[in-house]
């Protein structure tokens, strides 16, 4: 292999490393809190509607009742509302998929409420209740591994351009 065929081969994987990173290298983590607003239907019919608000402190993708900051939900049935200081159990929500996962605990059992109350004697659960949510607030802010690595292989295009032109003198 001569130099500008080995030159050739090195510009080529470093565009394929670029474009491999632009395309999975674009993690993105949650900033700033997320807030959801939802409503709960039993069969056609709404039974209760609400929000809540909280930051993914740990990054996981999920926010949990330890990392909420704001509950609000009113009962249209029975005219019961519901805040963060009463509330009992809450089922994780996946922030990036828009999805209430009914995995809290609820009528004294554990991985199957969206959320509970009254010491979990309340719930509103999977057995008989529809979640539909929309997710509203928080950035989406880079995650600084991707950006470095991009950084790294523009750095490393550069090099490959200066060393062609060295060569080419």
């Amino acid at each position: 292999m001569n130099r500008k065929t080995f030159s050739r081969s090195i510009v080529s994987s470093v565009r394929k490393g670029i474009a491999l990173t632009l395309l999975l290298g674009t993690a993105a983590v949650q900033a700033g809190p997320v807030t959801v607003d939802y409503t709960i239907f039993t069969g056609n019919s709404v039974w209760g509607t609400g929000s809540f608000s909280g930051n993914d402190a740990d990054g996981n993708g999920l926010l949990s009742l330890a990392e909420l900051i704001s509950f609000n939900g009113s009962n249209n049935v029975e005219g019961q509302t519901v805040t963060l200081a009463g509330l009992s159990g809450f089922g994780d929500f996946d922030i990036s998929h828009n999805l209430w996962l009914a995995n809290g605990t609820g009528w004294g059992r554990s991985g199957f409420a969206y959320f509970s109350w009254n010491g979990t004697t309340n719930s509103v659960n999977n057995m008989w209740a529809r979640a539909v949510t929309q997710v509203s607030g928080g950035n989406t802010v880079p995650e600084p591994g991707s950006l470095a690595l991009g950084g790294i292989a523009l750095l490393g295009l550069a090099g490959v351009r200066r060393s062609q032109r060295n060569n080419a003198r």
